[in-house]
């Protein structure tokens, strides 16, 4: 059985991130360059619009970004050294990785961020450093 996360921004879903019976992960969403040249920032949830927490830290030696909520981790991806997620686009136009760390409560959207979590964002796929 598949898993979907959605990634909005707002009450909009921006791209959702789809985890196959074999584990892999792809990135479907129907963006255009035009919309990534803002760097849209989202907030992960889970199929149940549960809102997760982004985290990054190393594991065995590798970087990883784990999406969970208060019963846990309910994805956790690798990364590369640049910190984008290890998913296949699969129209290879975004990339995407964590960013902004809140220090303080705030939103994204209408979407609480709350301290120390991270978002997402999108990025095209041509950028490769902050």
């Amino acid at each position: 059985m598949e898993k979907i996360f959605e990634l909005r921004q707002g009450d909009r879903a921006l791209a959702r991130l789809t985890v196959s019976e074999t584990g892999e992960v792809t990135l479907d969403h129907d963006l255009t360059e035009d919309a990534l040249s803002m760097l849209p920032v989202v907030v992960p949830f889970d199929g149940s619009g549960r809102q997760l927490k982004v985290q990054t830290g190393p594991d065995g030696g590798r970087v990883t970004v784990s999406f969970s909520d208060n019963t846990g981790v309910q994805l956790k991806l690798g990364a590369d050294e640049e910190l984008f997620l290890k998913v296949r686009d699969t129209k290879r136009l975004v990339r995407v990785r964590p960013a902004i760390t809140a220090s303080d409560p705030g939103s994204v959207g209408n979407q609480p961020i709350h301290d120390s979590h991270l978002v997402l964002e999108l990025v095209p796929s041509k950028v490769t450093s902050k």
